[in-house]
């Protein structure tokens, strides 16, 4: 896994093409940091799920553009208020779909100017740090037609959606669930950091 500082250098270099890219937001709070997380809006593919700001990259944008756009028109969270810290190992949706983690910090008053787009986003919450190292992802797995007694609620309604077989690290913090890529993506980070 690279370092932060290789993270960091990284912006310097040309971005690789994507098909998607997220903003991974690292919010400074007193108590520490904290990884910001969306919940997704009723209206949208995969309503109710836990994600990162982020979308398609458009013509014209590398995944940094797409990232700190996406965040902006989802969350109302300006670029400027965003410290660009580098980029993750690019990860693969079951469809081919190539999504470009881009991690940023923000300081903790940004919380207060988050304005979540209604069409888009249902609400937001932060997951300090400390908690995600001290709570360790638990491992599901989902076959449609034959749910494990194991799986918790949440996960289990979210597999509902899925008839396809997989396998997902998963945690569950103030009754949200993180799972699929958001959960691959932050234990990149959290591998990283």
């Amino acid at each position: 896994m690279p370092t932060l500082t290789e993270l960091r250098a990284q912006l310097c270099a040309p971005v690789p093409p994507a098909d998607a890219a997220v903003l991974v937001p690292l919010v400074q709070l007193s108590s520490g940091p904290a990884l910001l997380y969306e919940v997704r809006s009723g209206s949208v593919h995969q309503p109710g799920e836990i994600c990162f700001p982020g979308g398609r990259v458009e013509p014209g944008e590398n995944p940094v553009d797409t990232a700190l756009r996406e965040t902006y028109e989802e969350m109302a969270l300006a670029p400027h208020c965003i410290t660009l810290t580098g980029l993750l190992p690019a990860d693969t949706l079951a469809g081919g779909r190539r999504v470009q983690p881009v991690v940023g910090t923000l300081p903790a008053e940004a919380l207060q100017e988050i304005c979540p787009a209604d069409a888009e986003v249902a609400s937001f919450f932060t997951v300090p740090l400390a908690w995600l190292r001290a709570h360790p992802a638990r491992w599901y797995s989902h076959v449609p037609g034959a749910p494990a007694p194991d799986t918790p609620p949440i996960l289990q309604g979210f597999f509902q959606h899925y008839d396809r077989t997989l396998r997902t690290r998963y945690w569950e913090y103030d009754s949200h669930g993180i799972w699929g890529l958001t959960a691959r993506i932050t234990q990149s980070l959290l591998d990283t950091l």
